[in-house]
């Protein structure tokens, strides 16, 4: 299943986290490059230099890990009773930035830890750069048993088959299961591409009509 809701939270409440996480120069974004996160599809150019993005963990293995923990609450809260969850895994912020070419990062899966887990994405701010999402799962395809780490070889894009795209657009929260592989575009027309992405455990998830 995936689910896309516009104007997720309610207008100022979102407001203030585009003043917070958007226009705040304090925001610790934390810069990341492809010699931590080998995490790029090769599309055939040497694109090493322009590998990089931002994130900011703000809860993560039952701890908060920052200051704008309280601020973003009501969101982590309003995202459980959506999908009517209990345990918070992890929340994070992530920034990608502009690049020149519109790079598409290389599938992945949030918490190839947890077996069953719902992702949900708050879009910061209008942007391009598409999420994709693909009909293949990590657990538990055969053919894609071996394969034990989040982030893999290029090849595997090649033997996905998409589902769906959905582009960023301010105040969209996307939900869909953790099992299945997806990934991001960097932006071309817009500086960045900002979101919230937050991740449940699966094991008391249930499906809102």
């Amino acid at each position: 299943m995936i689910k896309v809701i516009d104007n997720f939270v309610n207008s100022a409440y979102y407001e203030g986290i585009e003043e917070n996480v958007l226009a705040n120069p304090s925001f610790p974004w934390g810069f990341f490059c492809k010699n931590r996160i080998d995490n790029i599809v090769d599309a055939g150019t040497d694109t090493t230099s322009r590998l990089f993005g931002f994130s900011h963990t703000i809860f993560d293995a039952g701890k908060t890990t920052s200051p704008f923990y309280e601020f973003l609450l009501p969101l982590i809260l309003q995202a459980k009773a959506e999908i009517g969850a209990r345990v918070l895994l992890r929340a994070r912020a992530d920034m990608t930035v502009i690049s020149g070419d519109q790079l598409t990062y290389k599938p992945h899966i949030d918490m190839p830890g947890h077996k069953e887990h719902v992702n949900m994405l708050l879009y910061v701010g209008d942007s391009d750069g598409d999420t994709i999402i693909y009909k293949d799962k990590y657990f538990p395809s055969a053919s894609l048993a071996s394969l034990q780490l989040p982030f893999v070889e290029p090849k595997l894009l090649e033997t996905l088959t998409e589902e769906q795209r959905i582009t960023p657009k301010a105040n969209r929260l996307v939900i869909f299961s953790g099992e299945h592989w997806h990934t991001r575009q960097s932006p071309k027309e817009y500086n960045r591409r900002v979101l919230l992405n937050l991740n449940f455990a699966k094991d008391d998830y249930r499906t809102k009509d």
